[in-house]
């Protein structure tokens, strides 16, 4: 379940402007989660990498303390 992460992106167009803010973020279906990130990030992962989606996922995610 933890390696089950992706990247994707959400385009959101403002009503009567031409530009565009696209949300990226690291999701995680199985866990129903989403990580934001930056679009560097979400370019410096190759496409369907899911081990780099998990690196990066688990250096953003706040540590649990036992």
């Amino acid at each position: 379940m933890e390696n089950s992460w992706s990247k994707n992106y959400t385009c959101n167009y403002r009503m009567g402007d031409s530009d565009r803010a696209d949300d990226h973020y690291l999701e995680n279906k199985l866990m129903n989660l989403k990580i934001p990130i930056t679009e560097e990030q979400y370019n410096s992962i190759q496409r369907g990498n899911s081990d780099e989606c998990t690196n990066l996922a688990n250096s953003l995610m706040p540590k649990q303390s036992a």
